[in-house]
């Protein structure tokens, strides 16, 4: 798992926030192997081996059972829960190519039961990758994917402020296709190039009129859009000290007619005592905006993309930090600055209506909005205990 908080290179985009790159692991390559776990709270288990020499497979679930621990041993009941399932098959073809394929199936559920519950909420995601890696050479690799993503969230809940119901279904059903490639021509740098090309299937209504529940089961309006992405990036050696990252990503989204540059720039500098000094500049667009009601305690998020008349939003992130190890490198210590400002973010109006007749675009209002603060981390990595802490200080605010 690899967390990039900020100023991320131009291989990502479509996001004005973090980066969170998962990237399962491959299946024992050398015999059957089983694993898994029991805990008053949940079940694990993880089973992988080769299928052939140059097949190897790899399974794995888990499932949260508080709600029925807590159920059979009280009368109160606790009403989340959640499961998911992954998989990976990788095929080696020959000595320079591979083929990939992994799914991903999970749920979330946070109900308090019957059709009369204040609340039901459900929300997850099914996906699937497959992906051909090729080596053409000693400085160039590349890959090819196809990608499906089906995300579903549903809420139905009671409002705080009139005691009366409301309801949300909103889903992104994603169908892409990705090329990418490295090309190392000497020691000092190292190109990326991608091109990207998703068609998009977006359903959102939401309604507090009852009477509509049973026709938003049934009915669910969809809209189609086309996002189209370049990057390249180049990985700079300058000098000893000092390394570069600088790139760009070219987007463009047929549903709101929208071409867009994004300029991304990073750099590190490591002093001979050891210090590193590490800045970044990054901009970013979102095509796909989420939208919740404020006034509810519970999650109503809302997708939906840009159009004609709602812009996509636009942000421009710096960042600022140092790090350093102590101790023959046993401790570690980092600390980063940022400041972000956004544009085209979107929040429902004061007195919006919520109705299968009102198309949710006539609902929203756009403002601006500006992030800033501070992270410090201390890492212990050797010895018999390992951990870390962190603070952080962050202010945000958004204008309307």
């Amino acid at each position: 798992v690899d967390l990039q908080k900020g100023g991320y290179p131009a291989r990502y985009g479509g996001r004005l926030s973090s980066v969170v790159d998962v990237t399962m692991r491959e299946g024992n390559r050398e015999a059957f192997h089983g694993s898994g776990g029991i805990s008053m709270i949940d079940s694990r288990l993880t089973l992988e081996g080769p299928a052939t020499e140059d097949i190897t497979w790899m399974i794995a679930g888990r499932r949260v059972y508080l709600d029925w621990l807590v159920g059979a041993l009280s009368d109160e009941a606790l009403p989340y829960y959640f499961y998911d399932l992954l998989a990976k098959t990788n095929i080696r073809l020959g000595e320079n190519d591979r083929l990939y394929f992994s799914g991903f199936f999970g749920r979330d559920v946070l109900s308090d039961g019957g059709t009369d519950s204040d609340f039901d909420i459900s929300w997850g995601n099914t996906a699937g990758n497959l992906r051909w890696t090729h080596v053409f050479g000693s400085t160039l690799f590349g890959s090819m994917s196809a990608v499906v993503s089906d995300y579903r969230f549903n809420t139905r809940a009671r409002t705080d402020y009139d005691n009366g119901m409301f309801k949300i279904a909103t889903g992104i059903l994603d169908y892409s296709l990705r090329a990418e490639a490295e090309y190392v021509p000497n020691p000092l740098h190292a190109l990326k190039l991608g091109a990207e090309a998703t068609l998009h299937t977006f359903t959102s209504e939401a309604s507090s009129i009852e009477n509509e529940f049973a026709l938003l089961d049934q009915y669910l309006p969809s809209s189609r859009g086309t996002e189209l992405s370049l990057y390249a990036q180049d990985e700079w050696k300058v000098s000893e000290q000092l390394t570069a990252n600088i790139g760009g990503r070219l987007f463009w989204f047929d549903k709101s007619r929208s071409l867009r540059a994004e300029p991304r720039i990073s750099a590190y500098y490591r002093f001979e005592e050891g210090t590193t000094l590490t800045g970044a500049v990054a901009g970013a667009n979102q095509f796909l905006h989420l939208v919740s009601r404020n006034d509810l305690s519970l999650p109503t998020d809302m997708w939906f993309p840009s159009t004609s008349n709602i812009r996509p939003a636009w942000g421009m992130q710096y960042v600022l930090g140092a790090q350093r190890d102590f101790l023959e490198n046993a401790w570690g210590v980092s600390v980063e600055v940022y400041y972000k400002t956004m544009e085209n973010v979107l929040e429902f109006r004061d007195n919006a209506r919520f109705s299968l007749f009102a198309p949710v675009e006539s609902e929203v209002t756009s403002g601006r909005g500006t992030a800033y603060g501070g992270e410090l981390f201390v890492q212990k990595k050797l010895g018999s205990i390992t951990g870390w802490i962190g603070y952080t200080l962050a202010w945000a605010d958004r204008t309307f």
